[in-house]
């Protein structure tokens, strides 16, 4: 007969829970097994609470069970389920075998092993004799270490690793001392055996050693047993060590005063100082050492600074000379300090003078008062708080101010820009150019330093750029001419809650939001003052200097920022633009979308709420759907959709104004023009003579008082001109829209040159140049508007070089197309 044991799973068990160990004895054959016996040895550490086979006779002596069954028959089962409940914790091992009266080839016998887990929730509390640590003085932890059950806790150790600003002096848990382990500066406390429901105190004692350190402490405890709260095993304690301190004026002459604390009555005067020191009192002709940190109090004389100074306050006259210096840096506007130092990032400057040796970038914040010894000025630096305001709720930049002592005023920069009529600013703080006709008002709002030629420039949304020779780039905006004159208009309707922006936007008792025209314009001495409403625009007609004058105010938007990145958050919008003249436009794919703003606004409650864009049925009857755009305040306002013009080809260059080029040219006498499948334009002069040219995709806002028609202007290149159409746009403001040379035969020359032995890229520009790039060539030019039939045609292009045709002293090109057409080509020095 073969025996065969069988064994429950039991994968583990706690410390002092009752289980069942189920055995089975199976005889597997082929023969009636005999005079049957089974043992079951049991270990000293459990508590027997009972066994029942289901056949034959047990019983239990001492920590083993004996079981005997005269047969047990092929396939026949002793089953012996044993009750126990284990005391300790750890492998428990029950050896079991089987034999009978009959031969068996193997031996029945088997180890069911169990592990008992004790399971201890221990829990560790640390707490200082003081909040705070002196230098080279004792400071105590207590600590209490508690076994929360609900068995014992078995091989606890408590450990700490040490502060390394400090030295260890003694541990000790209970009268056992805890080992010190020098190598990572740690102890090692062997607690043993805690049971449940007790606690354990133990001290540790560490002696500061460096001031203005924090004293980080790491204790924690371990345990063999199972805890399987973890989360209350470590402490982490960090106390600061004081410094020390000087409440009193020392003559420091001579002396190094090292991480102290200077009170608000404390003063050093002369010597260095080093470390950290915390100042809330004054430093004066101090010497800061390397790897010095100086923080916050006031600062006089002469200081050398091979250290960092951050959020000080600088007394009249006080020169820093080296270092760094952080935070925030003040000094007084009357007498301000100078400052030879490197100017750490986002650090803010007021009322200091940066000195020839300063070195700063873009991220600083340049307050009021700063100013330059010398033209070292980043480019990109943000320059508009370090200029006074003035005017119109002390918001517009004062423009007889300058940066730069004893130097020009930024008014007297923007009237040195070339071709530029002289403004002046008003006591409202306008910038004002009074012309023939009619005036320009501006609200100056910003400054940069750039690196850009002097010009002025009129943008698409009515602000306008100056930018002087000195790389000042001025933003304006329009402004209202005569506030007093709209604010009387206003009362006769009962607004009278009337606010102006720096931006030169007017919002009329939160319900109506406006921009003004950029130009101020004279209108005829019949036309009634007052407001009126002309298209989509409200007008206000007014007296000044005895003459009648119009100023357009166009709707704007509620938050022109919100409006802006939901627009641009639309799918497929590549491009989101403003006008001056209260239209947003919206570029998806090559089509531009437009949208008039309107001037009224529904409150909302002031609550947050999800800004969106709803189409919404037609409130302008014009029988197309609207759009309102609902603010993060619960304001809302209607944008009244102008659907795009049919153009089958939107991004084909063409003549924005044709009635005006067609008068243009027949004031020159020309009337011929073709217009070729990809927009250029060729002007017929005669059977030898034509002109060239494609129109730029774009237009821009320019002076009103220029005459409508052709308009020049300079090229890179002397003696060469590049021609400009003006006109009127729907709201009588003037545009530009440049006409650029182009190549005759684009498509056949482009292949000619990528045909030349050498050359890696050909390009034309929108602007009428062009660039080849070769092994050893590169060659840019700018093509001539003037075509010649100069020969017969030849059915092949070729390419000559001339002698110089503009007077640069650098010799061109001429293109001879297979038709016998030729083209200059001016070359561009590079």
């Amino acid at each position: 007969a073969d025996l065969d044991i069988e064994v429950g799973n039991i994968s583990s068990v706690q410390l002092n829970e009752t289980i069942t160990a189920d055995i089975a004895i199976i005889n597997r054959g082929p023969q009636q097994a005999t005079d049957v016996v089974v043992e079951a040895v049991l270990p000293e550490t459990i508590r027997l609470i009972s066994f029942n086979p289901n056949q034959g006779q047990c019983t239990a002596i001492k920590n083993t069970i004996r079981c005997t069954i005269e047969t047990l028959d092929v396939n026949d089962k002793l089953t012996l389920p044993i009750v126990i409940t284990p005391t300790i914790a750890g492998d428990l091992v029950i050896t079991i075998n089987a034999t009978s009266g009959l031969f068996d080839s193997s031996l029945a016998q088997i180890d069911l092993v169990i592990p008992v887990i004790a399971q201890a929730d221990l829990w560790v509390d640390v707490k200082t004799k003081d909040i705070s640590a002196s230098i080279d003085t004792k400071f105590q932890y207590n600590i209490t270490l508690t076994n929360n059950g609900p068995d014992d806790a078995f091989g606890v150790v408590l450990t700490g690793e040490l502060p390394n600003s400090a030295v260890y002096n003694s541990g000790k848990i209970g009268d056992t001392i805890c080992d010190y382990i020098e190598e990572n500066h740690s102890i090692t406390c062997a607690v043993g055996t805690m049971q449940a429901g007790t606690s354990k105190l133990a001290t540790l004692i560490v002696i500061p050693k460096q001031e203005d350190a924090l004293l980080d402490n790491i204790i924690s405890v371990t345990t063999t047993s199972f805890d399987q709260d973890s989360s209350n095993n470590r402490v982490v304690t960090s106390n600061q060590v004081l410094f020390n301190f000087i409440a009193t004026t020392i003559d420091n002459t001579g002396k190094n005063q090292h991480n102290y604390v200077v009170e608000p009555n404390g003063a050093v005067i002369g010597g260095s100082v080093s470390g950290v020191i915390l100042n809330k009192g004054l430093l004066s002709n101090v010497q800061i050492k390397p790897d010095t940190i100086i923080s916050g109090g006031v600062l006089s004389g002469t200081i050398a600074n091979d250290g960092i100074l951050e959020n000080v306050q600088l007394l009249s006259n006080t020169v820093i000379n080296g270092g760094i210096v952080r935070g925030k840096i003040t000094s007084f506007p009357e007498t301000p300090a100078i400052i030879n130092t490197t100017i750490a990032n986002n650090t803010e400057l007021e009322n200091v003078i940066l000195g020839t040796n300063t070195e700063l970038n873009t991220s600083i914040k340049l307050g009021s008062g700063v100013r330059f010894v010398g033209e070292n000025i980043p480019i990109g630096s943000d320059l508009t708080e370090t200029f006074p305001t003035i005017g119109i709720q002390g918001k517009t930049i004062d423009l007889t101010a300058n940066i730069l002592p004893n130097n020009t005023n930024l008014l007297e920069e923007i009237n040195s820009i070339p071709n530029l009529e002289p403004f002046t600013q008003l006591t409202t703080g306008q910038l004002f150019l009074a012309m023939e006709t009619e005036n320009m008002v501006l609200l100056p709002i910003s400054v940069f330093q750039v690196d850009l030629p002097a010009t002025m420039t009129i943008n698409d949304n009515g602000s306008v750029t100056f930018i002087t020779p000195k790389g000042r780039q001025i933003i304006a905006q329009p402004s209202l001419q005569d506030l007093p004159a709209l604010q009387a208009e206003l009362n006769k309707f009962g607004w009278n809650q009337l606010v102006i922006d720096k931006t030169g936007i007017i919002t009329i008792d939160r319900q109506v939001k406006l921009r003004p025209n950029l130009y101020v314009q004279q209108i005829d001495p019949t036309i009634p003052i007052g407001l009126e409403k002309m298209d989509s625009a409200l007008v206000l007609n007014f007296l000044a200097n005895n003459k009648r004058y119009q100023q357009f105010l166009y709707p704007a938007a509620a938050n022109q920022v919100e409006l802006e990145t939901t627009l641009q958050a639309f799918p497929g919008a590549t491009e989101v633009n403003f006008s001056n003249d209260g239209r947003a436009t919206v570029m998806i794919g090559s089509t531009i979308y437009s949208a008039q703003l309107d001037y009224n606004i529904k409150l909302g409650n002031g609550s947050d709420s999800p800004t969106q864009l709803l189409i919404i049925a037609d409130k302008n009857t014009d029988g197309i759907d609207d759009v309102q755009m609902t603010y993060s305040n619960g304001d809302k306002q209607i944008m009244f959709f102008i659907p795009p013009a049919n153009i089958s080809q939107p991004d084909k260059p063409l003549i924005q104004n044709k009635t005006t080029f067609e008068i243009a040219l027949h004031n020159f006498g020309l009337d011929n023009f073709t217009v070729a499948d990809n927009g250029d334009i060729t002007i017929l002069v005669d059977d030898s003579l034509s002109y060239i040219t494609t129109p730029a995709l774009k237009t821009k806002t320019t002076w009103n008082s220029l005459a409508t028609g052709f308009h020049y202007t300079l090229t890179l290149l002397p003696g060469v001109l590049n021609v400009g159409l003006i006109f009127k746009d729907a709201s009588n403001i003037n545009r530009q829209q440049n006409l650029y040379p182009t190549a005759k035969y684009p498509d056949e020359l482009q292949q000619f040159f990528i045909n030349m032995p050498g050359n890696e890229s050909v390009t034309f520009y929108e602007n009428g140049t062009l660039l080849v790039i070769g092994d050893d060539l590169r060659f840019k030019g700018l093509f001539d508007y003037s075509i010649n039939s100069a020969s017969f045609p030849t059915g092949s292009i070729q390419f000559n070089s001339t002698i110089d045709l503009n007077g640069d002293e650098i010799s061109d090109f001429e293109v001879l197309y297979g038709t016998g057409e030729k083209q200059v080509i001016f070359q561009i020095p590079e």
